[in-house]
């Protein structure tokens, strides 16, 4: 096996990197397994956004698209399962119960004992943003729903990256490491050792 098909330097930092941002989450505490949708994503958005927004998200879900092997990422008008909202950051709170005050992005996902993400919503600040730090906001919160749920301070070309950016598209790593956990082999629920246990290191 090999952790992901851009090579195995890639493949060994993508591993790295998942351990990193893809075991447990960044608020509130959570057992530190993989967390993964093993359904199609529908998502229907919600409240004000602008042309260019709805342009980045498609191409957000394009790329998604051809990372996630056996899921589909696909826009609806309802029965979605993730909901993103575009809307003045004030208002967040009343969307989220849960939204940590002053994040221009946020998201939060529900999950069933085994890790398998069923419903998610992600919030987007409509007001007090540039289109570039949307465009950002809109690829980082997505892609973290999908189960890299943790930032990191280690990569600065990365999404999701600590400090605060406008980084427009995916690094190599990233794309890795989301390759990485969608994997089949990686199931939901499975913790770092078990992980790491399928890519034993190579000389």
């Amino acid at each position: 096996l090999v952790p992901s098909d851009t090579g195995s330097d890639q493949g060994a930092g993508a591993m790295e990197y998942l351990s990193e941002i893809g075991f447990g989450v960044e608020y509130g505490s959570a057992t530190p397994v993989i967390h993964k949708w093993t359904q199609d994503v529908k998502i229907e958005v919600h409240g004000s956004p602008t042309e260019a927004d709805l342009q980045t998200l498609d191409q957000v879900v394009s790329e998604l698209n051809s990372m996630v092997g056996d899921i589909n990422l696909e826009l609806v008008d309802e029965a979605a399962n993730l909901e993103v909202y575009f809307s003045p950051e004030s208002h967040f709170s009343e969307i989220e119960p849960i939204y940590v005050p002053t994040n221009l992005g946020f998201f939060r996902v529900w999950f069933d004992g085994e890790g398998v993400i069923q419903q998610g919503r992600v919030l987007i600040a409509a007001d007090g943003t540039t289109q570039a730090e949307r465009t950002h906001l809109i690829r980082e919160e997505l892609t973290q729903s999908l189960g890299l749920f943790k930032d990191s301070w280690l990569h600065s070309d990365s999404i999701f990256y600590e400090g605060w950016t406008t980084t427009d598209k995916y690094g190599a790593l990233d794309e890795a490491t989301i390759r990485l956990l969608y994997q089949p082999q990686l199931e939901p629920g499975m913790n770092r050792s078990q992980v790491r246990s399928l890519y034993p290191p190579t000389d």
